[in-house]
């Protein structure tokens, strides 16, 4: 088979580019092992040059995108008939305002979430009913348009003047995106990789050598509580299909009891702890894809 990988673009990749390359080749590598012919493109490249792939015949697509003109060409391919990992679906619903309502309502394990429309007005007296009647504090403050960009696209806060704070932060950057808050969870942070439909599943506590902004260090060291790790890999293979983000990755936290609750689940992460395994199972998914 002919297959086309797309690369992200590295507005997407803060601090990253280089180990989101890494599992793109890595995958790459093993389907030409299995006999299958690879090529690449880059997101970054201008969108004129990017729509002339549709002119090339692939039997399948993989890519790591994130932009809305990677997204069209993907809807596009598919329109063809053209099998994509992950899916233009996938990658959309990937967005945090979608993807922890597509959550809920697959009833997956999550902390008390808010989201607060662009439109609506951000002030003290707003806030106060909004957070401390849900219990939201300390919380998280995320962009819920799209992914983490900047560092503070992403922050943690703990009274309301620092929520409210944030927020006007991020409206001056986004001013027509939604804010998702989070509570915050404390326990062990876990961060899982997997590709839904195989057998792979990696989980590992962070690395603070290897973090993309270091926002887990306000978790602290963990405890070690023990947990079923199967039970976790089932939930999160769940909340692939419900999202259709077939590759994924994302963050938990572990309660002392071994209940879990899954505080981020994202569209394909660098795998760079468990790349080798990763790439195989990406590549078995891809081809399962295609046929």
């Amino acid at each position: 088979m002919r297959i086309l990988g797309i690369s992200r673009g590295k507005r997407f990749s803060p601090n990253m580019s280089d180990k989101d390359m890494a599992i793109m080749n890595e995958v790459a590598t093993e389907l030409e092992q299995l006999g299958h012919l690879t090529c690449f493109a880059d997101e970054d490249e201008d969108e004129i040059r990017l729509d002339s792939l549709l002119d090339g015949h692939y039997d399948a697509v993989f890519t790591m995108l994130r932009s809305q003109n990677g997204i069209n060409l993907l809807k596009a391919f598919e329109q063809q008939g053209t099998p994509t990992v992950n899916s233009s679906t996938g990658i959309t619903n990937a967005g945090r305002t979608r993807v922890n309502r597509i959550l809920s309502e697959a009833e997956i394990p999550m902390p008390k979430t808010l989201v607060i429309d662009y439109q609506e007005p951000v002030n003290i007296d707003f806030l106060k009913e909004k957070l401390q009647n849900g219990f939201l504090l300390p919380c998280w403050i995320k962009n819920g348009e799209g992914w983490a960009q900047y560092a503070d696209d992403v922050t943690f806060a703990e009274t309301i003047p620092d929520v409210a704070e944030k927020i006007t932060l991020l409206r001056g950057r986004y001013p027509y995106g939604s804010i998702v808050i989070t509570e915050h969870l404390c326990g062990d942070l876990v961060k899982f990789y997997g590709v839904e439909g195989t057998d792979f599943f990696f989980w590992r506590y962070p690395d603070p050598k290897n973090s993309k902004f270091g926002l887990e260090a306000i978790n602290g060291t963990p405890e070690r509580f023990s947990f079923d790790a199967m039970t976790l890999k089932r939930t999160c293979d769940r909340a692939a299909a419900a999202t259709q983000i077939v590759v994924y990755g994302g963050d938990c936290v572990i309660d002392a009891d071994g209940s879990f609750r899954i505080i981020d689940f994202n569209d394909w992460p660098s795998f760079s702890a468990c790349r080798d395994e990763a790439a195989k199972a990406i590549a078995q998914r891809i081809i399962k894809a295609a046929r």
